[in-house]
C-alpha cells in the first residue's frame, strides 16, 4: 500500500479479504479507500466487515451479466443498503454498446456505481479502435442510464485494460492507454481504475501491469 499510494493510487479492490493479516489496517494507514465483495449481509458481513473504515464500496457484482439476474443484482443491493446505508454498491461488467440490448441496459439503476469493463485490445490490430470502443462504451452507459429513469446520484468509474493474455493477445501501447483514461473521464467518467490479471507468468502470453518497468512507469506516471 505504500508503494501503491506513492505512485497516486487511492482506491483498490479485493474479492476474497485476508481479514486476518492487517490488510485492511494497512489499507486504511495509507490513505486508501476498498471496495469490498459483498453478496449477502450476513453476521460475519455486519459484525467484522461494516466496522472497517477502510471499506467506502461494497462489489455487489462481477461479470454481472453472466452471472447474476437483474432482480438478483436489485436484491444484493436492497439487502446491502438495508444493513449499511451509508456506503456505495458497486457492479462491474463488459458494456457490448455494440448490441441492440447492451450488458449493461438490463442492470442501469441496480447499484450506486457501474465499472464498466472497458478491455478492447484483443490483438495488435485493435489498438487503432481502443479510444473509438472507450467512448462508445461510455456514451452508451449513460444512454442506458437515462433510459432506466433513475433520479438517484450514480457515479461510472471506467476499468481500463493493463494486461496481456486470458484471451487478449496484446498489451495497450503507452499512447493507447493513456488516451483510453482520458477518453473516459471525458465522456463521463467520475473515478478512474485500471485492471491487471495476476502475474501468473512475468513474460510471455501472461503479462501484467508489472511485467516491465516501462508498463509499469507509464501507469504510475498516468496516475
Amino acid at each position: 500500500f505504500q508503494e501503491l499510494a506513492a505512485a497516486g493510487f487511492n482506491i483498490g479492490h479485493t474479492y476474497v479479504t485476508p481479514w486476518k493479516d492487517g490488510f485492511h489496517e494497512a489499507a486504511e494507514r495509507n490513505g486508501f479507500l476498498i471496495w469490498q465483495q459483498a453478496r449477502r449481509p450476513d453476521e460475519h458481513f455486519e459484525k467484522v466487515a461494516r466496522p472497517l473504515k477502510d471499506i467506502a464500496v461494497w462489489y455487489l457484482g462481477d461479470d454481472t451479466s453472466r452471472h447474476e439476474k437483474p432482480l438478483e443484482l436489485q436484491d444484493y443491493n436492497d439487502n446491502t443498503k438495508a444493513v449499511d446505508p451509508t456506503r456505495l454498491t458497486a457492479h462491474a461488467d463488459v458494456v457490448n454498446a455494440y448490441r441492440k440490448v447492451s450488458a449493461f441496459e438490463d442492470y442501469a439503476g441496480r447499484t450506486d456505481v457501474f465499472l464498466p469493463e472497458i478491455y478492447p485490445v484483443w490483438s495488435e490490430l485493435h489498438q487503432d479502435v481502443s479510444v473509438a470502443q472507450t467512448i462508445r462504451d461510455m456514451k452508451r452507459i449513460w444512454r442506458d442510464h437515462r433510459l432506466s429513469g433513475r433520479t438517484e446520484p450514480f457515479a461510472v468509474w471506467p476499468i481500463i485494460q493493463t494486461f496481456r493474455g486470458w484471451g487478449w493477445k496484446a498489451y495497450p501501447t503507452r499512447d493507447g492507454l493513456i488516451a483510453s483514461t482520458y477518453a473516459a473521464l471525458v465522456w463521463g467518467g467520475l473515478g478512474m481504475t485500471w485492471y491487471s490479471y495476476a502475474p501468473l507468468r512475468p513474460t510471455g502470453e501472461y503479462q501484467c501491469a508489472t511485467s516491465t518497468a516501462e508498463r509499469w512507469r507509464d501507469l504510475t506516471e498516468l496516475s
